[in-house]
């Protein structure tokens, strides 16, 4: 849903301010994605295993990968060195 106002500028006979109201969409081609990651089934059989109930903050903090991480950091700090210093 979007909405803008639309000013009228110039005031003339018939011209007068108003609301637009539409709606969008947003396009996205996607390549070389596994169709299984849109398969609803996997979905609702994760869901109805109610795991949500029982997470812990460690659940997520262990589902990082570290190593990548401190690679992903130190590369983003190291591009930084060379792009401003």
């Amino acid at each position: 849903n979007v909405q803008n106002y639309l000013r009228q500028r110039d005031s003339r006979i018939g011209h007068s301010n108003m609301m637009n109201i539409g709606l969008t969409g947003t396009y996205i081609e996607l390549e070389d994605i596994d169709v299984r990651a849109f398969d609803i089934s996997t979905k609702s059989h994760i869901f109805d295993e109610n795991r949500q109930t029982t997470a812990k903050v460690e659940d997520f903090l262990d589902a990082i990968d570290k190593s990548h991480l401190a690679t992903v950091l130190t590369l983003h700090w190291l591009q930084v060195l060379t792009k401003y210093i």
